[in-house]
């Protein structure tokens, strides 16, 4: 493993040349993928572009109701929409930034681990993973969503581990906040994070920290409130739906069989309560049936399997992901992270898992994306570990191997040039 002085002596060489090459053929995979993919709309795709064309005719920005929550992406597109008024504009801009965010995990791995090869490894797991690439070319918040949280954590290892101000990071939370709901993870995360750098400061002024803890928590479920009141989550309980609109699915289209079947007694909350309320009361009312709904959720989310997927397919994302969430909380674990970052990534990661729990799984998995980065960052430091030990090992093997032969041989020629003529015959 390379120790700290080692990166700082490449620091201006390798480094940079490293996440140019990267750079580089992301672009270049992209092009080829091109060949396959066009630029594609997708369901909510209308709506962002509609978002969007309004703002562009308003001149200014205003409240759309539940698009508001996806108001980052909307303004990306209206960045790209205002260059060349094409959605292959777009679809460049996430191939772009998708270069970018592949760059920015390097870099952010090389600064926490001081290791190239996890750094490498973890920067082409999100080049190349195959519904990455696939969501490059669609009109949908996945594709700059995952780029920009690559961003994020490459500004939070920089204010972490050299000391950058926070006025870089404050206006790349808020944005990745407003890029789709889910965003509401990063303030929470940010949130434990300040806490963390801050404790000793906590403790001293423990009244005013007991009155500013209560304000955030009173702003936080207001926040969660205005949020949900725009989405349908107890109604949707009753379905047993698993991944999103299955109940309405044709009887032969995939994804129909993601149905639990509801209880006849299932209790359903009065439609008058906030939907805070509400939805903790359905948990009261219905633990078990939400328990068995919420953990068939939270298994496709985290696995990103599918019953209607080939078993091949289902098998490689298994043998890809289930060893690098094994790795991530050894790393998480080993303490090798600074704790105000392993605060937030930790606190990201679990805050985006409730989320699922509390909302549903889409039916091609693509709620997942946002997460990748986390995991294949800290993910590929353990196997990358895990290769140098056994790439040693094997080395060693071979060298102890060579030095037996050449042993062999010697004694083999010893024994031949001491043999008379009368041996010889």
């Amino acid at each position: 493993m390379e120790t700290p002085q080692t990166v700082r002596s490449v620091s201006a060489s390798t480094l940079k040349k490293d996440a140019l090459i990267l750079l580089l053929l992301c672009l270049c995979v992209n092009v080829v993928m091109a060949q396959w993919y066009d630029a594609k709309v997708g369901v909510d795709s209308k709506h962002y572009l509609l978002y969007s064309q309004r703002i562009l005719e308003k001149g200014a920005l205003f409240v759309e109701l539940h698009y508001f929550w996806y108001l980052g992406y909307v303004l990306f597109v209206t960045v790209a929409k205002s260059l060349w008024n094409d959605i292959q504009m777009i679809v460049l801009l996430q191939i772009l930034f998708h270069a970018i965010g592949v760059a920015a995990l390097y870099y952010s791995s090389r600064y926490l681990f001081n290791n190239r090869l996890a750094a490498w490894g973890a920067a082409l797991l999100l080049m190349l993973w195959p519904d990455m690439l696939f969501w490059n070319f669609m009109v949908m918040t996945e594709s700059f969503c995952t780029s920009f949280t690559c961003l994020v954590i490459l500004l939070l290892v920089l204010h972490v581990k050299k000391q950058w101000p926070m006025l870089w990071l404050l206006p790349a939370i808020l944005l990745l906040f407003f890029i789709r709901p889910t965003g509401i993870a990063v303030l929470v995360a940010f949130g434990l994070m300040l806490a963390s750098i801050y404790q000793l400061y906590l403790v001293k002024y423990r009244t005013a920290l007991v009155i500013v803890g209560l304000a955030l928590v009173a702003g936080l479920y207001l926040l969660i409130n205005g949020m949900l009141d725009t989405f349908v989550l107890v109604e949707n309980y009753a379905t047993g739906e698993i991944v999103y609109l299955a109940a309405s699915l044709p009887d032969n289209y995939p994804g129909k069989e993601m149905i639990l079947l509801a209880p006849q007694d299932l209790t359903i909350p009065d439609a008058g309560l906030s939907p805070v309320v509400r939805l903790l009361l359905f948990i009261v009312y219905n633990p078990w049936y939400f328990a068995k709904l919420s953990g068939m959720k939270l298994f496709y989310f985290l696995t990103h399997t599918k019953p209607y997927y080939s078993p091949i397919h289902n098998l490689l994302l298994l043998l890809v992901l289930l060893p690098l969430y094994f790795s991530t909380a050894k790393t998480i674990i080993s303490n090798t992270i600074m704790r105000p970052l392993r605060v937030f990534l930790i606190t990201f990661f679990v805050v985006h898992c409730v989320i699922i729990l509390f909302t549903i799984e889409d039916w091609d998995g693509r709620f997942l994306m946002p997460l990748l980065p986390f995991v294949f960052l800290l993910g590929s430091r353990g196997m990358a570990l895990l290769c140098q030990q056994y790439s040693g090992v094997c080395l060693e093997a071979v060298v102890s191997g060579k030095q037996k032969v050449s042993a062999v041989f010697l004694s083999c020629r010893n024994i031949l040039m001491k043999m008379t003529p009368s041996d010889k015959k």
